[in-house]
C-alpha cells in the first residue's frame, strides 16, 4: 500500500492520444508503458501551485473556493471546473508566493502539479513523475 501525510490530490484520468483526460481536463506524462493507460495520479497539496493560465502539458481549471493564511503557508481550496473529482483540490503556498498571486475567492485559476504519483490498474507501485518535462521531440516547453 502506498500512504500519504496528510491530504492528496486525486486526477483520475482516462488516456487518449497522449494524454489524461477528465472532462475538459487534460494532463500529459512523460510517456512510457505504464503512463499510457487509465488511472489515478496523486498530488500532494506542497507539489502543486496555481497558475492563471494553463500551459501546453497541463490544464486543470479550478475555482478558489477558500483561503487560509495557517502558520508559514496559505491553504487554498480549488473546486474543479468543467471536469471531476470526488474531493475538492488542496493548494499548500508560501506567503510570499500568495502574496505575488493575488487570486482572490472565486477566482478561476489552473493547478499545476510539479510532481505526481501515477498508478494505472495493474499498478501495485506509484510511478512519479515531474512536471514541466521536455518531451524527447520537442525544443521548447512554454510556461
Amino acid at each position: 500500500m502506498f500512504d500519504f501525510l496528510g491530504n492528496v490530490n486525486i486526477f483520475t484520468g482516462q488516456f487518449q492520444q497522449g494524454v489524461w483526460t477528465n472532462g475538459n481536463a487534460f494532463i500529459e506524462p512523460a510517456l512510457c508503458a505504464q503512463t499510457k493507460q487509465s488511472g489515478h495520479l496523486y498530488v500532494r497539496s506542497h507539489e502543486l501551485t496555481i497558475s492563471d493560465k494553463p500551459n501546453s502539458q497541463v490544464s486543470l481549471p479550478m475555482r478558489v473556493v477558500s483561503i487560509n493564511p495557517v502558520g508559514a503557508e496559505v491553504r487554498v481550496s480549488l473546486a474543479p471546473q468543467g471536469w471531476s473529482s470526488d474531493h475538492l483540490w488542496e493548494a499548500t503556498l508560501t506567503h510570499h508566493a500568495w502574496q505575488a498571486a493575488t487570486y482572490q475567492k472565486g477566482d478561476t485559476v489552473y493547478a499545476m502539479p510539479h510532481i505526481g504519483y501515477f498508478f494505472n490498474h495493474d499498478d501495485t507501485a506509484p510511478h512519479r513523475l515531474q512536471w514541466p518535462f521536455l518531451a524527447a521531440d520537442s525544443l521548447v516547453y512554454d510556461i
